[in-house]
């Protein structure tokens, strides 16, 4: 899956190559570009192209609020606790080593199938 997501990189030009075209035989802009958020890089090209973007993340919302939270955060909570707040999500509750993966718990960046979530949260938040 991993793969797919950022073989789908190779798409951006092409993507907005087809955005441009299509506003000029169309004599507008889309209204907006709907996409999912494993195509995270959509937004930069609707941003660049001046057009609204709309992002869908199908996950629950508190969830995926604070698994980006803790991926974001990884290296500023690493620590000898079992538990550990999440300094950029204070609503969430303490969280728990043991509740974490294996992906959450041994790495040292944000967990690359976790990238484009980021990315677009980032992108928005920051």
């Amino acid at each position: 899956m991993v793969c797919l997501l950022e073989a789908s990189e190779a798409l951006r030009s092409p993507f907005r190559d087809f955005i441009i075209d299509m506003t000029k035989q169309d004599g507008h802009a889309p209204v907006c570009i709907i996409c999912d958020v494993f195509l995270a890089w959509t937004v930069e090209v609707a941003h660049e192209l001046g057009i609204y973007h709309s992002v869908f993340i199908t996950g629950p919302g508190y969830s995926m609020a604070t698994y980006v939270s803790v991926s974001l955060n990884m290296l500023q909570c690493k620590t000898e606790e079992k538990e550990f707040t999440l300094p950029d999500f204070p609503e969430a509750a303490q969280i728990q080593l043991s509740q974490l993966g294996n992906d959450l718990k041994f790495t040292d960046v944000p967990v690359r199938f976790c990238a484009p979530l980021c990315y677009v949260c980032a992108f928005f938040f920051h």
